[in-house]
């Protein structure tokens, strides 16, 4: 998708549940950076734009807010370098991206995913008022799980997720154990996420070492 520079302002490019803000050059103050953290109750500073991630860690973020279904403000700090520097003055965090929720600086790729993987990020969103969509989960019935099958090493199964849920799995991503139970699959412990599906999305692969 390709944005227009329209106005010192900036235009808004709606994409689904994220507006994606382009500015041209201007000198941004303190100020305008509080306004502009504060205006939505999350808004992140990113490389390139959620369709187009321009790194792999804006790439991280897209993916982990994706999952949790939160709408958002992101901003394209490569369309502009003095937003850039003072986005980082403002934080004072050397790097992008960087995720604010409810006006507060939350911190940059490494500390979302640690948030997100220990559930402390549905509890910052809750906080701003933001539900998210890893607790709606749909009843374990409509989850689908294989027989078992085996090697020498291993023993493997397959999880089916409806269409739906299948939407909220990060890709490309394995996922960890706290993830994937978020999502509301259901197994004994030691299961791993191995490997991505890519063909079918919703179809997971597990496997576990056998014990016998």
């Amino acid at each position: 998708m390709e944005f227009l520079l329209r106005s010192v302002r900036g235009v808004v490019q709606r994409a689904g549940p994220v507006s994606v803000r382009h500015y041209c050059r201007k000198v941004w103050s303190q100020d305008d950076i509080k306004a502009v953290v504060t205006k939505s109750k999350v808004v992140v500073f990113m490389k390139g734009v959620p369709g187009a991630p321009r790194c792999g860690f804006s790439n991280a973020v897209v993916q982990i807010l994706r999952m949790h279904g939160v709408q958002y403000d992101a901003h394209d700090v490569l369309s502009d370098d003095h937003l850039r520097q003072s986005v980082k003055d403002y934080s004072q965090w050397p790097t992008i991206p960087q995720i604010f929720i409810n006006g507060e600086f939350v911190g940059g790729c490494d500390i979302m995913l640690q948030m997100h993987q220990s559930g402390d990020l549905i509890e910052e969103l809750e906080k701003a008022g933001i539900k998210s969509a890893l607790l709606v989960i749909m009843p374990v019935e409509h989850i689908q799980y294989s027989e078992k099958y085996f090697d020498k090493k291993y023993e493997y199964r397959h999880v089916i997720l409806p269409a739906e849920l299948a939407k909220s799995v990060p890709r490309p991503h394995l996922m960890t154990e706290t993830e994937w139970r978020n999502l509301g699959v259901q197994q004994s412990p030691n299961w791993v996420h191995y490997m991505l599906h890519i063909p079918e999305p919703h179809v997971l692969l597990f496997r576990r070492l056998r014990t016998t």
